[in-house]
């Protein structure tokens, strides 16, 4: 009995012990941990490259935490000295292609195991040759070098030319050629534009854009607008063929009514976007107060669910709600979409997150309605999300108040000076011309409350680069009142008018100030001035003021000295604000930013021919959560009147800290079933 229970005890042992020594034996032989899939290679779905160029280096080689090599075992250790060697850049790895079928154009992507240099990509067209050529366009994401303007017709031979520029002085080793072939565009189903307001008058329809695609599907379904505060009306989603889709939540499935559906015939023409209109007031009948979904698809089998269709909300109204919200409360006002005209009358609703009505108003004679700040303070449940507005013929219309708003508090509202008890407002029809040609101006007079001035004579004066006053014309106020306010003057510049920038003046009798309207003489003559524009590297901080250096040379060797210069910059997003993360984007995808502009006025060239500036980001802070640089800009006229730009971008970082992400699947999208990852610095 005790031999049978050591024996039943033993075996499993021996089975524990027989697969530990050949588990160990073979991860040893594998190098390391069979467990181990950090540095598996990502798997991308593309054709294979073909046997020219460099081939990519797949070495799996285990990395540590701290992103090093795992030394091998050493073997064989030798004391003879190593002699060093010089450093050497790896070349940039060419991995395959793949038509983007997600795009509506042809479009192709090349696929590198490295990122490529995004900074260069107005260089990249000289290391592209297609065959046949044509106008192409270029755009590099990560790893991927995209190109669009095909013809789904023809076949093509692309070459990507040695020296393809990567990141961190990588390049690519060797000629790399391909057949690119297209075949017919993918069948396709959506909306056109991105709206969700159908106007209720002057209408035709709804637009659904096809291609290849004979027969549409379609179903038109109804939310009720006491449901609709329960969701987000949107502008849905498309789904391409060959791809998953779902309506879920977003689409109201649980709650929506299907009130009709019906085939459309398409006017196909092959491999070419169709617009076909969807007689949608046909369909529905007569309208009730709330929402509807429209679904377009294809023809398909019944088990099919990769098919091309589309989905959107649509709110067929004649009313355009506005609110504007401050501490004070929010104020609504409610326009007609076909006449901009204010809306009395109209029931407007206050509805909160749990569909509860907060407040009913009606809007008054200017179509004015307004919530006090108690009713827009609520927390959670009673949060307010919705205006809902009733008109007359069972008009209806709807705002999210969640969707991100506008923000004006920084905008300057001091509104526009007025010289005086008149306000003098002029413009040309373009910026350019050539000697012989006519300039036509336009000069509009009008009082501090907008209304036609005509009762002042008005002097136009055309002056010269070098400030010459060429000619002088008096319009009387007898001649101004026949077109109540508004003077329109053809000048005929002369055939040997001097070059450069021009100006019209205007002064209206009893006015203290001359209104200026700049244009330029300009043909085609060589430059004669050089303009460089200096500055620190470094990012432009809040509390400092950058000094911006001007070196203006003429190409015969003598300085710029004595030139008028001026200077400007705007504060726009910086898509790529840090050169070694190319591949990462930083700041969120839905907060609003606004540009700025910032004048920084003008210098005077010294003998060297160098003038200096001062962007000022210590008395003109603006804050922003994305990187931002700024595009400062400073320009000099030549002697002969000739004006010369140069542009130079600084980075602005208003935080100490940005967060950046880089998605680890290629695209803007996750392929079903595959695992997502993201890469954070």
């Amino acid at each position: 009995m005790k031999k049978s229970w050591l024996l039943a005890a033993l075996i499993p042992l021996l089975f524990i012990l027989a697969w530990w020594v050949g588990y160990h034996g073979w991860s040893s032989g594998n190098g390391g941990d069979s467990y181990s899939d950090v540095t598996k290679p990502r798997a991308v779905k593309i054709k294979p490259r073909n046997d020219a160029g460099p081939k990519p280096d797949l070495d799996t080689t285990p990395k540590s935490d701290a992103g090093d090599s795992v030394d091998p075992p050493i073997d064989n250790v030798s004391d003879d000295p190593i002699e060093p060697s010089e450093p050497s850049i790896d070349p940039l790895q060419y991995v395959g292609w793949e038509i983007d079928e997600r795009s509506r154009d042809a479009k192709v992507c090349f696929a590198f195991r490295q990122p490529v240099n995004q900074l260069k990509n107005l260089e990249m067209r000289d290391y592209i040759d297609i065959k046949p050529a044509f106008k192409f366009a270029q755009t590099v994401s990560g790893n991927d070098l995209c190109l669009t303007g095909f013809d789904y017709a023809k076949d093509y031979k692309v070459t990507l030319k040695e020296g393809l520029p990567g990141i961190q002085d990588r390049k690519l080793a060797a000629d790399i050629t391909e057949e690119v072939t297209f075949g017919d565009k993918p069948q396709y189903v959506g909306f056109a534009g991105q709206g969700i307001i159908l106007p209720r008058i002057g209408a035709q329809g709804l637009a659904v854009e096809t291609v290849n695609i004979d027969k549409l599907m379609v179903e038109v379904s109804r939310v009720s607008d006491r449901m609709i505060a329960r969701r987000v009306p949107g502008v849905g989603q498309t789904v391409e063929e060959g791809r998953y889709g779902y309506q879920g939540r977003d689409a109201a499935t649980q709650i929506r009514v299907s009130i009709w559906s019906g085939e459309v015939d398409v006017n196909s023409v092959k491999n070419e976007n169709v617009t076909t209109v969807l007689p949608l007031k046909e369909m529905i009948g007569e309208l009730e107060p709330g929402a509807y979904i429209v679904s377009v698809n294809r023809e398909h089998e019944p088990r099919e669910n990769t098919y091309a269709r589309a989905w959107r909300w649509v709110i067929v109204t004649d009313l355009a709600i506005t609110t504007y919200t401050g501490k004070n409360g929010m104020n609504v006002t409610v326009r007609s979409i076909d006449t901009a005209k204010l809306q009395p009358g109209v029931d407007v609703l206050l509805v909160a997150q749990n569909n509860e009505i907060l407040a009913t108003e009606k809007t008054d004679s200017s179509g004015h309605v307004f919530f006090p700040p108690a009713l827009m303070e609520g927390k959670g449940p009673k949060k307010a999300k919705m205006v809902l507005t009733y008109g007359k013929d069972q008009d209806f219309a709807l705002l999210d108040l969640n969707r991100p708003s506008a923000a004006i508090s920084g905008q300057d509202i001091s509104g526009r000076y007025v010289d005086g008890d008149i306000d003098i407002y002029g413009f040309s029809e373009r910026g350019v011309y050539r000697p012989g040609e006519t300039a036509q101006f336009t000069i509009m007079m009008r009082d501090r409350l907008a209304n036609a001035k005509s009762d002042r004579p008005v002097t136009l004066s055309v002056v010269r680069p070098n400030g010459v006053v060429l000619t002088t014309k008096r319009i009387e106020d007898d001649e101004i009142s026949k077109t109540k306010g508004v003077v329109h003057w053809g000048y005929e510049i002369p055939r040997s008018a001097q070059r450069g920038q021009w100006r019209l003046t205007i002064k209206a009798d009893g006015t203290k100030y001359t209104k200026t309207v700049g244009f330029a003489v300009e043909d085609f003559v060589p430059q004669k001035l050089r303009l460089e524009i200096k500055s620190d590297e470094a990012p432009i901080t809040p509390g400092e003021i950058r000094t911006i250096v001007s070196d203006v040379q003429f190409l015969y060797g003598a300085p710029g000295t004595a030139l008028e210069t001026d200077a400007e910059a705007r504060l726009r997003l910086d898509r790529q604000p840090f050169k070694d993360y190319v591949a990462y984007r930083f700041g969120p995808h839905d907060a609003p930013f606004r540009e700025k502009f910032i004048s920084m006025g003008s210098a005077m060239t010294d003998g060297a021919g160098k003038a200096e500036y001062g962007f000022d980001y210590k008395n003109n802070p603006t804050k922003s959560i994305y990187p931002m640089r700024a595009e400062i800009v400073v320009g000099v006229a030549e002697p002969g009147g000739r004006y010369i730009k140069e542009s130079l971008n600084s980075p602005v970082r208003s935080e100490p800290y940005y967060v950046g992400i880089s998605p680890n699947f290629r695209g803007s999208s996750i392929p079903s079933g595959e695992p997502a990852s993201l890469k954070v610095v």
